[in-house]
């Protein structure tokens, strides 16, 4: 193990060089992390604002393992600016990665300020269970910022409900019968073929099955919107991204702020619970490795030149789910 002395010389004489290579914002002192978990090694560690494969990377921007016998560690910081805002507060005006919710929600993320080119009027985008209280809310109810439990009141309307893609709910017990039936004819007409083929309930039906979380909230006269996302530099992109696999993406939300990821899998067919007993079944989705917590939900996935890929609307402890963004801007007319 390297003494921290010997660490700190070589760092002063390469620390510069370092910060020149690409998506690399600071270099410092720490402890090596392996699978995600600290280790006791001391380390230069360079943190970079997303982690780019090394053969997509010129040979000059790559991070060596070792300079002068001491070891490198590459760590995801997110970009660095005195820019990003506590996204749980009251901000006016109000802008993508903050705090909101129907006034019967919790708390969620505007995903982005979009404008309307018929009206000229800006518009909040985010989840139907984050503004539009997973189909429990009327067209015209309050959206507030902050939401509720971030000390939302009704002094915090900074806009209405204007549209939401309802959510198809089902239980457990409705899925499986659906499905049960469903085979059941189709094995009993197989059967009258002579056939010896038969289905399992393995599939859910076209009617039970959701594409996307989302909703619009019309931003109220006299509020102001910008277009930026909180702590993510640069405007964001009106063309859309289809997610791919390895493909690195950020997002800004209201509990864990701005994170990197990688995504993990695509044509994701996922069973979501929304609580009492309810569960609804969603199609052509993606994920990324966890990078969310609750009340990150709206938030929008972007690529590393700000062009969106996803809306963020579920997770677990290993894993983020998020919409296609085509999908969300075809299903709200955008």
């Amino acid at each position: 193990m390297k003494d921290i002395d010997v660490i700190q010389g070589v760092l002063k004489t390469h620390r510069f060089n370092l910060l020149q290579k690409k998506n690399v914002v600071a270099v410092g002192i720490g402890y090596k992390k392996k699978g995600g978990i600290t280790t006791d090694v001391p380390v230069i560690v360079c943190s970079v604002t997303n982690k780019v494969p090394v053969d997509k990377l010129h040979k000059n921007d790559i991070v060596p393992v070792q300079i002068n016998g001491v070891t490198t560690d590459v760590q995801i910081s997110g970009e660095l600016s005195i820019e990003f805002k506590n996204p749980k507060r009251k901000h006016r005006p109000i802008f993508g990665g903050i705090s909101v919710g129907h006034y019967n929600v919790t708390a969620g993320t505007i995903g982005r300020i979009v404008e309307n080119i018929v009206d000229g009027r800006d518009y909040i985008l985010s989840n139907n269970h984050v503004i539009a209280n997973s189909n429990n809310a009327s067209i015209g109810d309050p959206v507030l910022q902050p939401g509720v439990a971030d000390g939302g009141t009704q002094s915090s309307i900074v806009a209405t409900l204007y549209k939401f893609v309802p959510i198809k709910f089902s239980t457990i017990d409705d899925v499986c019968k659906t499905a049960s039936w469903f085979t059941k004819v189709i094995n009993f007409i197989l059967k009258l073929l002579g056939r010896r083929t038969r289905l399992q309930p393995m599939n859910a039906p076209e009617e039970t099955i959701n594409y996307v979380d989302c909703a619009l909230a019309k931003v109220i006269d006299g509020k102001e919107a910008l277009k930026e996302i909180n702590g993510i530099k640069g405007e964001v992109k009106t063309l859309p991204k289809n997610p791919q696999l390895g493909m690195t993406i950020k997002k800004s939300g209201r509990t864990t702020g701005v994170t990197d990821g990688v995504v993990t899998q695509i044509d994701v067919t996922a069973s979501v619970s929304f609580g009492g007993g309810k569960i609804a079944i969603f199609a052509d989705q993606f994920a990324t490795e966890d990078m969310s917590a609750p009340g990150d939900s709206g938030s929008l996935a972007v690529t590393s030149d700000n062009r969106p890929v996803g809306l963020l609307f579920a997770g677990g402890s290993g894993m983020t789910i998020y919409n296609r963004y085509d999908n969300v801007k075809n299903a709200l007319g955008m």
